[in-house]
């Protein structure tokens, strides 16, 4: 018997090889593997290791989720100052001085990302290999039936631990990285492990639609690739989630999104000034204030308008209301 799991690892990290084996003949392996997308299956093979977390030994797992996670943040982290650097690129209206600040911030971020790829041996064939080795080691479940209930068991906890995290901050997010972004990443991996699993879980529609899911069901949302879940005839067991459900939540993530890099706009320039300016903190507000508009929503109103999302979305109970079966 081929457990899911090992062979959903298995897809993903044939994907990361073959990004790989290419990589280690460019210039710049770092800036190519960033290029063509490595980030998608790192965060796949992170999905897998946070929803196979209680298999045996759970350390195992525990270490591979720590080696994907340090090359997918360092990923992120070259695509956070990467995005603004070349957005902020055309502003007339930011100081050269800023400009370079975000500059030098995506260069290191890039050393950073390719002295992981080195020192991890993540660019000769050693490091898939050890962990196709480790992935043997794991004791699997024995049958289709019994991994699909651990699945379900594992993805009800997650929701559980979502909406305790939701609720410790009394829907009123007072801070944009620690709340809105960890909130917002949080979420996130509900809607990451159906692709991860892909063909476990299924979306089955409950008709007729409840007339508070209309709100979320926009034609983004209904047309986004991330809510055409993957079908494989060969799994016979499934998790069915609720379809206008899962959808909500979609668009929960995307306008929490849209919220969330509203704020970090604010941040890295507010940043990037106390690094190059000695002047006072309300002078560096105003600044800022002036390069993006004066029209531009200050960061409490961008956290209050999350936190009316996040409050009606919660207080829905969508989340223990999408598993249906």
């Amino acid at each position: 018997y081929m457990s899911i799991g090992y062979s959903k690892f298995e897809t993903q990290l044939n994907k990361v090889e073959l990004l790989l084996t290419t990589a280690k003949t460019k210039a710049n392996p770092g800036l190519w593997l960033y290029k063509h997308d490595l980030r998608t299956p790192m965060f796949m093979l992170e999905g897998l290791c946070r929803i196979y977390r209680n298999l045996k030994p759970t350390k195992k797992l525990k270490k591979l989720n720590e080696r994907f996670k340090s090359l997918e943040d360092s990923l992120g982290a070259l695509d956070y100052y990467l995005s603004f650097e070349k957005e902020f690129a055309q502003n007339k209206r930011i100081p050269g001085v800023i400009k370079q600040c975000i500059r030098q911030e995506r260069k290191a971020s890039e050393l950073h990302l390719n002295s992981i790829l080195s020192d991890d041996s993540w660019l000769n064939k050693k490091r898939i290999q050890k962990i196709k080795k480790n992935l043997a080691e794991i004791i699997w479940v024995e049958n289709d039936i019994k991994e699909v209930a651990l699945l379900k068991h594992d993805y009800l906890v997650e929701i559980k631990s979502v909406e305790r995290f939701a609720l410790s901050t009394h829907y009123n997010l007072k801070q944009v990285e620690s709340q809105l972004h960890e909130l917002r990443r949080r979420i996130r991996w509900l809607s990451i492990y159906p692709q991860a699993l892909s063909g476990v879980i299924v979306l089955k529609e409950k008709k007729p639609m409840k007339a508070y899911l209309k709100k979320y069901i926009t034609p983004d949302i209904l047309n986004s690739p991330y809510n055409q879940l993957p079908v494989s005839p060969e799994i016979k067991e499934h998790i069915i989630l609720e379809k206008n459900t899962f959808l909500a939540l979609s668009w929960t993530i995307s306008a929490l999104g849209k919220l969330k890099d509203q704020g970090l706009r604010i941040l890295i320039l507010e940043e990037a000034f106390l690094k190059t300016q000695s002047i006072p903190k309300n002078q560096i507000a105003m600044e800022v204030k002036r390069i993006l508009g004066m029209d531009y929503p200050e960061i409490n109103s961008l956290l209050g308008q999350a936190s009316k999302i996040c409050k009606t979305f919660f207080e829905e109970k969508n989340l223990e209301k999408m598993v249906i079966s």
